[in-house]
């Protein structure tokens, strides 16, 4: 760097040491200051902790105590409860088991009967005109198969898996015959 560079950078430079100086010196102080509030704050941070700490102390003991005395009380409670519950189940199932049988006893068969009576007392029918006659057996007759001996006319034989004109041998029935 020489000549007219050098003059309008020296003047520059003297602005720049002249101002880095205080700049610098705030910003080192600037840094401590985050250091110095920590160490202030650190007192009664560490007092508010162990206040937290020993505060919380008896309620965690109690919610142990809770827990355990919980699991003392409902799990002897468990197995009857479930029990219990099985057995209404039971009853319930059984219940409406015997509601149908006694339905079917009480109701249904009755009625069944008297409706049969009544439908043979008003048609002159008794229970063997109910059922009505056996038809009679007859024997298995087997037709005779006869074979069609018209002409056919058409084709002599199926083609559906060729495409006319395909390739293969006339014994094939393939290829195409030029007179």
């Amino acid at each position: 760097m020489g000549g007219p560079v050098r003059t309008v950078l020296k003047p520059i430079k003297q602005v720049a040491d002249v101002v880095a100086d205080p700049v610098t010196k705030v910003v080192q102080e600037a840094v401590k200051a985050p250091a110095v509030a920590i160490n202030v704050a650190e007192t009664p941070l560490k007092a508010a902790t162990k206040a937290v700490e020993v505060a919380s102390q008896p309620v965690l003991e109690a919610s142990k105590t809770i827990v355990e005395t919980a699991k003392d009380v409902v799990e002897p409670l468990e197995r009857p409860v479930k029990r219990a519950g099985r057995e209404i189940t039971n009853i319930a199932e059984d219940a409406i088991k015997l509601a149908g049988e006694a339905f079917e006893e009480v109701v249904e068969k009755p009625v069944k009967k008297v409706g049969t009576e009544l439908v043979d007392t008003i048609t002159g029918m008794d229970k063997e005109d109910r059922r009505g006659t056996t038809p009679v057996a007859t024997p298995e007759v087997t037709p005779e198969v006869v074979p069609d001996e018209g002409g056919s006319r058409g084709r002599r034989r199926d083609t559906r898996s060729k495409k006319p004109g395909a390739a293969g041998t006339l014994l094939e029935g393939g290829g195409v015959l030029y007179d």
